[in-house]
């Protein structure tokens, strides 16, 4: 994805998440690793709603996600998607109505490993990855507890 990454506008800022091998990552961006509380899940926890939270994103000038499924879930054990209830909720409705899948690509034997999400103000239509919080529940502990 590192062609992609780089075709990107200079104003890019990614997130990462499940993943911490960043060294030559081609644009700005913002991760932990899998010792620190994940700023993402902080936010969403301390958000009431999508909307807020999709205002933090922003006043962080984040402009993308990036998803290393298969990594998110080797890190299981990190606990790195420890979700309030709320958070989790706050979240998913975040994904469905403000991330529009841009790229997907596969990683080893995975054919969709790595996901680029744009976030939007608005999504024009249904994103075809269908529900984020159902696509995604293993990958980011979205299951209720």
């Amino acid at each position: 994805m590192d062609a992609e990454l780089r075709a990107l506008p200079d104003s890019a800022r990614v997130y990462i998440l499940g993943n911490e091998q960043v060294f030559g990552f081609p644009k700005r961006f913002v991760y932990s690793s899998v010792h620190d509380d994940t700023p993402l899940v902080i936010w969403a926890n301390e958000s009431s709603s999508a909307d807020q939270l999709l205002e933090k994103l922003k006043s962080e000038k984040l402009t993308h996600i990036l998803i290393n499924a298969p990594e998110s879930v080797r890190l299981k054990n990190y606990k790195l998607y420890e979700w309030t209830p709320a958070g989790r909720r706050v979240f998913i409705d975040f994904a469905n109505h403000h991330l529009h899948l841009a790229l997907t690509k596969p990683i080893a034997r995975y054919d969709n490993s790595l996901f680029l999400f744009e976030i939007q103000d608005t999504l024009a239509a249904r994103e075809p990855i269908g529900n984020f919080g159902e696509f995604f529940r293993d990958v980011m502990n979205f299951k209720q507890p």
